[in-house]
């Protein structure tokens, strides 16, 4: 199997450092609430009263650790559940991703890291992404979806669009982020759960759909989206 699924302490606490802090303004104010109801507010206190970086990793160490242990079996059994059942659609699924982009899919192993919050970074070079453990579990393997299909138009799309198309880096993040509107189409046997998308790219995603339809090849479908960006730049 391609992906597989572990939970590391480290990493979840990581997430939480990122995020807890200093939540960027892309990021949902119920996902901040939620976050927030998860800490104690004489901690959070601490936590932004804090200048020493241990500390606060110390601290946010702690109360990942009592939520791992006041939930242990809850979660073994979460790490379980999707691992068989992702192991079940990873192969049609990955020929599918195949297909759709016209390339091979370059990664032999990705780490899925679950964690406690409901944020779910990625890091393409070190291959892995986070997936929120308390979700259930159609939600978490359409994050998989998600996530994998960024991997595979990264790794095989991204330079072409910027050095061949002459889009910026910003006009391919949207194209990467709207792609995932197939999810809901052609993905729909393996993804149960619509991937909504981000409001920002609500426009892309409509066009990409009418669009697919007349294009010859997915790169004849970037080089038309690329010009209807360009045009409306």
């Amino acid at each position: 199997m391609i992906v597989k699924f572990e939970y590391s302490r480290k990493k979840d606490v990581e997430n939480y450092v990122k995020y807890v802090l200093n939540p960027p303004e892309w990021l949902d104010q119920k996902i901040v609430k939620n976050i927030s109801s998860r800490i104690k507010q004489e901690d959070l206190e601490r936590l932004s009263a804090s200048k020493d970086k241990p500390e606060v990793y110390e601290l946010l160490e702690k109360i990942v650790k009592q939520a791992w242990n006041n939930e242990k079996d809850f979660f073994e059994k979460k790490i379980s559940d999707l691992t068989n059942t992702w192991n079940e659609r990873e192969n049609g699924f990955i020929k599918k991703l195949e297909q759709f982009h016209e390339k091979p899919f370059l990664f032999n192993t990705i780490t899925v890291h679950f964690t406690t919050l409901p944020i779910n970074p990625y890091n393409i070079k070190e291959r892995w992404f986070m997936v929120s453990i308390r979700n259930p579990i159609e939600r978490q393997i359409k994050t998989v979806g998600h996530e994998l299909m960024h991997f595979i138009f990264i790794s095989q799309y991204w330079n072409y669009c910027i050095e061949d198309l002459g889009l910026s880096e910003k006009q391919v993040d949207m194209i990467k982020e709207a792609l995932t509107v197939f999810l809901n189409t052609e993905f729909s046997k393996w993804i149960k759960v619509e991937d909504k998308g981000h409001e920002r790219e609500s426009e892309l995603r409509d066009y990409l759909l009418t669009t697919k339809p007349n294009a010859s090849s997915f790169p004849d479908l970037l080089k038309l989206v690329a010009k209807n960006l360009q045009k409306s730049a």
